[in-house]
């Protein structure tokens, strides 16, 4: 049985009952029964016991409601800058069962990984927090209502003196006392001619230990000192609870991937892969690839939660849903605003791991190197771990081997192999059978709106709209009816004959971006609205940004480079797989293809998953004057059948 839900925990959930939506009317204590409404049908009645088995059997799914994500548009640089510093300290509030427990080593743990010399006051960040949590947990109203802001007690280049002294006399090994180091400052203080007392003791050993205790020893006391005293082991997990945690990471590997257009062979790039990592159940819970130089992208990590919550092509792939905790490392895409926002769409909770401590997320960071050993070890073309004194670009060139479509092929043989594999932490349980364990206890909750998750794609850039081509980005044009009438709008409301826009970019899909409306015509300028525009170019469908450069000829042809040879075992990324079963994501019975194979298949898979190409010329042509809603329909199938794939120049 569902033992996680209750009678009570049904009263207004919305769901999906065989395939239609429905909702729960009204719960019934006294006969143990459930009043369902179903779309399109009259309201019945169930006894809870059938609806908990219903449940456990898959044919009812209880969805989630999306969250309202707040609108920042018209906020300053400086707002949107004091907006993500003041979130940063809530969210890690948020992450603790007691939120004000030990806030002096919280408040000085994000000072010294965001580099805020402002920092909190502990009454103040507790005061901030409780409005936090009352304006839907978005410190957006309390910044853009309340203009004044904390000024340091000293001017800037005091305080770049101060840590001058600090890193040049005290935090090295065998170093001086702070004592000893604020007189010597002091001597320098008075020797160039400041006013006022200089900075005493106290003040920077404060400032010394803003950098938290790991990052304070490793200086002082060197890097072995720190190791030792700060080694962590990972934390046990016995129960099996699916989405209750999940880890994300980006892993890079030094292997090449090679794309042939015109009987020519184009070097692509090394492969990167986002991952989100169930811990409950051991699980991959979704990924995104990408191909191209190693450095991590919003885009990706989106991508790679998109492929995470939604249900996956391949039946025997079976984790999917809302996460409930996201525990991810202090990158760039992953404390962006844009992951943010779209992990709060899901009213999911997120906190961010120390500096220097991948232990926070040690199952990630071992299932990473699981792959390095059992996937990119056996692989043709891999050249191991980085190591500066045999890495070159030449060597990823020359050992190239594989085209993106095989290496995906492989590494989805691999996946279902690994979720079929017995495990020792889940007493000899394969992540599938956890997952199913899992999943009659605590069933998976999905979003009431796919359609609207899938507008946040990542990549966040500032454009101008033009009335005779729209919008562009990386040479593709966006245009739509819809965006032109927003133009209209927009310049009769601000007396302008310019618009800037917000887009959201998907890297993987050429196809369409999205746009931000701004808060002055929106039709609720209180949270974000996004609309999607198409690709004014129809080739563009089931296309990613880097494979329509390589067509209209804007990438290198690799040099010197060795000739391609046919993979004679594209069916297992093993000699003699585990599993006999194949995962095609071309849909194709032969399993050594041909690149003009792997094209047409292609067109194919775009073709089947209900594309009208007619349509999408009439579109392009401007000849068809529907919604976008009506438009977005023709894209969203195509994405569905997309295996959590990223492709980047």
């Amino acid at each position: 049985m569902a033992k996680g839900i209750t009678l009570y925990s049904l009263q207004d959930k919305k769901l999906e009952y065989m395939g239609k939506k429905a909702i729960v009317r009204a719960v019934n204590e006294a006969t143990q029964e459930v009043v369902i409404e179903r779309e399109g049908q009259p309201i019945f009645v169930r006894p809870f016991v059938d609806v908990l088995e219903e449940i456990r059997k898959g044919k009812i799914t209880i969805l989630q409601e999306l969250a309202k994500s707040p609108s920042m548009q018209g906020a300053t640089n400086t707002q949107l800058l004091e907006i993500n510093r003041r979130e940063k300290y809530f969210y890690a509030m948020l992450a603790k069962k007691e939120p004000t427990k030990d806030l002096e080593k919280l408040i000085e743990d994000i000072q010294r990984e965001t580099g805020d010399t402002k920092g909190y006051a502990r009454s103040t960040l507790c005061k901030h927090f409780n409005k936090f949590k009352k304006d839907t947990y978005s410190a957006a109203p309390q910044v853009l209502n309340n203009k004044r802001n904390r000024d340091t007690q000293f001017p800037e280049d005091v305080e770049k003196l101060i840590w001058k002294f600090l890193y040049e006399y005290h935090l090295k090994e065998g170093g001086k006392s702070v004592a000893a180091t604020q007189r010597l400052l002091a001597n320098k203080y008075e020797e160039l001619g400041y006013e006022g007392n200089p900075p005493c003791a106290k003040t920077m050993s404060r400032r010394a230990r803003s950098l938290g205790p790991y990052e304070y020893d490793r200086l002082r006391y060197g890097e072995t000192y720190a190791k030792n005293k700060f080694r962590q082991k990972l934390e046990k997990y016995d129960i099996t609870i699916p989405l209750d945690r999940a880890e994300l990471d980006m892993a890079h590997f030094n292997i090449g991937i090679v794309k042939f257009i015109d009987g020519k062979k184009y070097f692509r790039g090394t492969v990167s892969i986002a991952l989100v990592f169930d811990v409950g159940t051991a699980s991959l819970l979704g990924y995104s690839i990408q191909v191209g130089k190693n450095k991590e992208t919003t885009s990706y990590v989106v991508a790679s939660i998109h492929h995470a919550i939604n249900k996956k092509p391949d039946p025997t792939y079976i984790q999917h849903g809302c996460i409930r905790l996201a525990v991810m490392d202090a990158g760039t895409p992953y404390r962006s605003a844009t992951t943010k926002s779209f992990l709060q769409k899901m009213q999911g909770r997120f906190e961010t791991t120390e500096v220097r401590k991948p232990s926070s997320k040690g199952f990630v960071e071992n299932f990473v190197n699981r792959l390095r050993l059992e996937f990119f070890q056996g692989l043709d073309g891999y050249c191991g771990p980085f190591d500066p004194s045999r890495y070159t670009d030449a060597n990823i060139k020359q050992d190239a081997k594989y085209t993106f479509e095989q290496f995906h092929q492989k590494f989805a043989n691999y996946v279902r192999d690994y979720h079929n594999t017995p495990l020792k932490r889940l007493n000899g349980l394969t992540p599938n059978e956890a997952w199913q364990k899992g999943i009659e206890t605590y069933p998976v909750m999905e979003p009431t709106d796919i359609a609207e998750l899938r507008k946040y794609k990542g990549l966040e850039t500032t454009v101008k709209y033009n009335i005779n081509y729209g919008t562009t980005y990386d040479y593709q044009y966006f245009n739509s009816t819809e965006l032109k009438a927003m133009y209209e709008e927009f310049c009769i409301a601000t007396d302008k004959d310019y618009m800037e826009l917000t887009l959201l970019v998907d890297l993987n899909d050429a196809s369409s971006v999205s746009v931000v409306v701004p808060s002055i015509i929106s039709p609720n300028p209180d949270e974000i609205v996004l609309i999607e525009v198409p690709n004014t170019n129809r080739a563009a469908v089931g296309k990613t940004f880097n494979e329509m450069s390589v067509i209209e000829g804007r990438c290198e042809v690799l040099d010197g480079a060795t000739t391609f040879l046919e993979d004679d075992n594209l069916s297992g990324y093993r000699n003699k797989p585990k599993h006999g079963d194949l995962i095609d994501i071309t849909n194709s019975q032969h399993p050594d293809l041909s690149e003009n194979d792997i094209e047409s298949e292609i067109d194919e898979m775009i073709s089947s998953a209900g594309v009208d190409l007619k349509v999408e010329e009439q579109i392009n042509e401007g000849s068809l004057d529907i919604s976008n809603e009506q438009n977005s329909e023709y894209f969203n199938d195509a994405e569905n059948q997309n295996l959590g794939v990223s492709i980047d120049d």
